[in-house]
């Protein structure tokens, strides 16, 4: 009974333990303190001044009015507090997540339906908190590092080639890359003086700003902080700065706004953002119901959004707890994100996801945990509440020139020439995901390059590189010293096989015997065999970790097959793992199987000398472990 007791208990605390993990807030929380909450406080409220600004930007590439960028903004942040592992992310709108709503939504007249934006927010989440609480974090791991450069890098020329209508006051410019392109110099004839100019006083104030960001980083002075302050806020001050300007002009009447479609262009007006909706979104389930053809098409881009999404906020996390050393759970902050995002759809979002530009600031503010999330959040409801009857005025030229400013680092320009030198083949995955991504879409182009990929990994999973090991040409091959085992891989020749003491042939696995590659490595040993008549066979299992079912069939096979050939067979350097499973397939009375491939070596060379000696025609059978 006392044992009984004592599992019931131990089944108890695991499960409370798991429910528990969903929840770090409690592991923090009675740790924090008032010089926590002071810094804390100081970051939120500089994240939440670059994310207001940045959120209208945002809702444009998405295809959504404005508003929705600061719907976007908000409960991410509240719901990461008690949620989320790393303390500097903080969730919201990003550009890749964007472009990837509007790129999976129908449009209607150049806009997104909202309605579409939130069923992608909420089966997004969905789709991450069940990858989470299931534990499968680990299946972005099949999308490499190529692919999700190529994937960035054509998001970023994409997004930023499609604010250059507003750069430019155009209209009727469509959302995809080629006709953005085509319908952009179609119309170049219609710019807008003004916007362009006010745009490229405005890029040039934020890269400004942002060097003196950088400029100050580590300054301890009261100047160098609030220059630093300056640099960080620097979105939020020029588009204030700008509609501030714009709001002077026009309430003078020394310029006009922009009408869409004028009968004549005026070269010497404002495409400004006009009245958008200042209330705090209405809370309400999110609409779920949609045609077969409608539902279908947002299923598929909702698990790309997921994962996508995920990914952008991983690396983010992973990255800055590198450098701040603490630890991410990967699992738990699918959990997090897919429930930031469930959430965030019955406040009228669309879909979010760790920012890196925030999430950099949030660290270098000196945040110290999730909670400065809540500072970002109320910010966003404050900047609801009481500041959108002043966001008319911001002229679109500005929002433009934030996320143009943004994107440019997006673009891995290095990567391609790192590739090229490191390794050739993998520009390939690259190359199809940058130019699917740029010319057929982000879902295509990212699907494609994984394909690719997949194949390429399956490749070489079915070919792992089997190799023939002999003696270093350098050194004399004495079996009576424990030093003896120096081994180089080579290609097969009958200089190698003369190089081979008693004829024995060594072959070294690849790596891990899984089906792909049983068959090669099979086919390897017996080719072997038949070319060099070996009396003695090594298979040099020290690289490999695994064997499943099939790779054991094969070798069994192999060993029926030497047998008949009076070839003696033998296994070194197996773990416990492939030695366990060779015996219950029932081939272990057939094979020797040896700790090394000294040890395998010093037991070939004896069993020929012993054939030599008795003159028998087989050596089956001679010994423990040796075969029949």
């Amino acid at each position: 009974m006392p044992l009984e007791r004592e599992r019931k208990m131990s089944l108890k605390e695991n499960v409370k333990g798991y429910f528990l993990s969903f929840i770090p807030f409690i592991t923090w929380l009675p740790h924090y303190s008032l010089s926590k909450a002071r810094s804390d406080f100081v970051a939120g409220l500089t994240v939440g001044l670059m994310v207001v600004p940045q959120g209208l930007a945002y809702a444009s590439i998405a295809g959504l009015d404005e508003q929705y960028g600061l719907y976007s903004a908000f409960m991410g942040c509240f719901v990461y507090v008690f949620m989320g592992t790393a303390k500097d992310i903080t969730l919201g709108p990003t550009a890749i997540m964007s472009l990837m709503t509007a790129s999976n939504s129908d449009q209607v007249d150049g806009k997104t339906l909202p309605d579409h934006a939130i069923f992608l927010t909420f089966m997004a989440g969905v789709i991450q908190l069940g990858m989470g609480v299931l534990r499968l974090g680990f299946v972005v791991d099949f999308i490499a590092y190529p692919v999700i450069s190529g994937f960035t890098s054509a998001a970023a020329i994409t997004i930023g080639f499609g604010q250059v209508k507003n750069l430019f006051g155009l209209h009727g410019v469509r959302r995809p890359f080629i006709h953005a392109v085509h319908d952009t110099f179609a119309n170049i004839d219609k710019t807008i003086a003004a916007d362009v100019l006010l745009g490229v006083v405005c890029i040039t104030s934020i890269l400004l700003l942002k060097r003196l960001k950088e400029k100050n980083d580590k300054s301890k002075s009261t100047i160098g902080k609030t220059l630093w302050f300056l640099g960080t806020a620097r979105n939020a001050l020029v588009v204030a700065l700008a509609a501030v300007f714009v709001y002077a002009l026009l309430e003078t009447n020394t310029v006009d706004a922009c009408v869409k479609d004028p009968v004549s262009i005026n070269r010497w007006c404002f495409n400004i953002v006009g009245t958008i909706n200042s209330t705090f979104p209405k809370v309400a389930p999110p609409p779920l119901r949609h045609d077969t053809l409608e539902h279908d098409k947002l299923m598929k881009g909702a698990v790309v959004i997921a994962l996508i999404g995920y990914l952008e906020s991983i690396a983010i996390g992973k990255a800055f707890a590198r450098q701040n050393r603490y630890e991410v759970d990967a699992s738990q902050e699918l959990v997090a994100i897919g429930s930031g995002n469930i959430v965030s759809s019955f406040f009228r979002s669309y879909p979010i996801t760790g920012s890196f530009s925030r999430t950099a600031v949030n660290a270098a503010s000196g945040v110290c945990t999730p909670m400065g999330g809540v500072v970002t959040g109320t910010v966003v409801i404050l900047a609801l509440e009481f500041l959108t009857g002043l966001f008319k005025y911001i002229p679109k030229a500005a929002l433009a020139s934030i996320i143009i400013s943004s994107v440019v680092t997006m673009i891995k320009y290095k990567v391609p020439i790192s590739i090229f030198k490191v390794s050739l083949v993998d520009l390939l995955p690259f190359t199809v995901s940058f130019l699917g991504s740029l010319l057929l879409g982000i879902e295509e182009g990212v699907g494609i390059a994984v394909g690719v990929n997949i194949l390429y990994v399956l490749y070489f999973s079915a070919r792992p590189g089997n190799k023939l090991l002999a003696p270093k040409l350098s050194r004399s091959l004495n079996m009576n010293n424990d030093d003896c085992g120096e081994f180089e891989t080579v290609k097969y020749s009958d200089d190698v096989v003369s190089r081979m003491p008693g004829g024995v042939m060594i072959v070294q696995a690849g790596s891990s015997l899984l089906y792909p590659g049983a068959s090669d490595l099979s086919q390897t040993l017996l080719d072997v065999q038949t070319s060099s008549h070996c009396p003695v066979l090594i298979l040099d299992c020290h690289k490999v970790h695994y064997i499943d079912f099939t790779a054991v069939l094969k070798i069994v096979d192999v060993v029926h097959e030497l047998n008949k050939r009076g070839t003696v067979f033998v296994i070194a350097g197996a773990n416990s793992v492939v030695e366990q499973r060779m015996h219950r397939i029932g081939v272990g009375p057939h094979v020797n199987i040896m700790p090394d491939v000294v040890t395998a070596l010093r037991f070939a060379l004896d069993s020929v000398a012993k054939k030599t000696a008795v003159g028998k025609g087989g050596l089956n059978g001679e010994g423990e472990g040796e075969g029949e």
